[in-house]
């Protein structure tokens, strides 16, 4: 196996672990406790839900496809997104939370199983193609 394959399966792992660990979370949750305290501005569901967003976010990027590499790796690209994500404010981005706890249904449990299968899905098929992410930059998936 190449390294770039064994980089990206290796990316890959480490992505599928962590989401099938959310999506498990998300299952032992009771049902009622969805309207209760998350996280500051956030109940439960609103907290889900921007968590989810990764997922949404994987599958999403894949269908941008990018020319040039312009951020390195991971310690880059969170670099840039501190930046350009303290200019989006606050309320926004606790809005988007919200959004995405709604859009989790009536069963967000499900929702979020969903979410995960198909960003793993998507990820399985698409190799380690460059992607354009948040800002416009190009980066590697893996």
């Amino acid at each position: 196996m190449g390294q770039d394959r064994y980089v990206m399966t290796a990316a890959r792992d480490v992505f599928a672990s962590a989401a099938h660990a959310f999506a498990r979370l998300v299952q032992v949750l009771p049902a009622d406790s969805f309207d209760g305290p998350g996280l500051g501005e956030w109940d439960l569901r609103a907290l889900v839900g921007h968590t989810s967003r990764s997922l949404i976010t994987v599958s999403t990027y894949l269908q941008a496809p990018a020319s040039t590499a312009d951020l390195a790796g991971p310690v880059e690209y969170y670099a840039a997104m501190r930046g350009f994500m303290s200019d989006a404010g606050a309320e926004a981005i606790i809005e988007r939370g919200r959004q995405a706890g709604r859009d989790l249904g009536s069963d967000p449990a499900a929702a979020v199983d969903a979410l995960a299968s198909r960003a793993l899905d998507d990820i399985d098929e698409a190799g380690d193609p460059l992607i354009t992410v948040i800002g416009g930059f190009g980066i590697a998936l893996s």
